[in-house]
């Protein structure tokens, strides 16, 4: 019969070879470009959740500085320090250390402490007068008094109409009183911040 059409495959025999190869060709320009899209499409939104993403641990990280236990730089290792505030003060201090209300204690003798207490005009003068005072800094910025006692010395710290008296004690034993824990506490006491 005079028909183009296989019977079996349905294929129109009548269109030219010619226009079948071009055809074909259009539909994978097409398809082509459309994938192209698609990969660009993927690339920018790839990059846009990477930037979210970034931003969500920055902000993570931003937010852990404010929590209770931080890491600070003036440890040398990574330890975990915990936040002690007294009034308007306040310190970070490493494991090995404990804390009362007025008190940053060393856990394995808690007669070695640092202790804070805000005192009257008449008190701070008094521990001025009776003592060879000295200036000193905390936490390079933070201007104090220093003075020494038996077994003791303070700083004095005049801040925000208050008068803070911060004691460090310690036990004249070598084997107790070591350089680690002198160390830990040089790093509490430049460890202070003021609200």
């Amino acid at each position: 019969m005079g028909s183009s059409i296989c019977p079996n495959c349905h294929y129109d025999n009548s269109i030219n070879e010619n226009d079948n190869l071009n055809n074909f060709n259009d539909d994978y320009k097409k398809n082509n470009k459309k994938s192209e899209i698609i990969k660009i499409t993927l690339t920018i939104a790839l990059i846009f959740i990477l930037a979210l993403l970034l931003n969500y641990v920055l902000t993570l990280t931003k937010a852990n500085d404010n929590n209770e236990t931080i890491t600070t730089q003036s440890y040398t290792s990574i330890e975990e320090l915990h936040k002690y505030s007294f009034e308007s003060l306040s310190v970070y201090y490493p494991d090995s250390f404990g804390s009362t209300n007025s008190t940053i204690f060393y856990k394995d003798n808690s007669n070695i402490n640092i202790t804070f207490s805000i005192i009257t005009d008449d008190e701070y003068s008094a521990i001025i007068n009776s003592n060879e005072v000295l200036d000193a800094t905390l936490n390079s910025n933070i201007n104090v008094k220093t003075y020494a006692n038996n077994n003791s010395y303070g700083y004095l710290l005049d801040y925000n109409n208050s008068k803070y008296n911060i004691v460090i004690n310690y036990v004249n034993d070598k084997t107790i009183y070591t350089e680690e824990v002198q160390t830990s506490i040089g790093k509490i006491l430049n460890s202070i911040e003021l609200k």
